[in-house]
């Protein structure tokens, strides 16, 4: 794994469904939880959770961006820090991607790449 670096890039507006583990929260909030991804950038993202996560954690965020679902893991592995709660009561939380591995960084290049310009999915 690497250190991520921001990039610096614009943020998409996309809707990409993701799984969100935090593997140090035992009780309540849930250690697992599903998501929609509804903003993404290289260097974090704006998730809407299924349930509540802790804001400081270290999470996990395992998604298959849109026309990857190829190949033996069409899974990226985006290891994120949850940075704050940006919309209480619709449960909106702003992540950090701090590591990540090289075929995870390429995929999420490559969504990105894909979304154009324009800033829309």
């Amino acid at each position: 794994m690497k250190r991520w670096q921001r990039k610096g890039t614009g943020r998409r507006r996309v809707e990409i469904l993701a799984a969100i583990e935090d593997p140090g929260a035992t009780h309540s909030p849930a250690t697992k939880t599903f998501a929609n991804i509804i903003e993404l950038d290289q260097g974090g993202m704006v998730v809407e959770t299924g349930s509540a996560i802790r804001v400081g954690a270290a999470v996990t965020v395992r998604v298959v961006f849109p026309n990857q679902s190829r190949g033996a893991d069409p899974f990226a592995h985006l290891h994120c820090s949850v940075r704050e709660m940006m919309d209480d009561p619709n449960l909106h939380y702003g992540l950090t991607i701090v590591e990540i591995d090289e075929q995870s960084r390429e995929r999420l290049d490559s969504y990105l790449a894909q979304t154009g310009a324009s800033g829309w999915a």
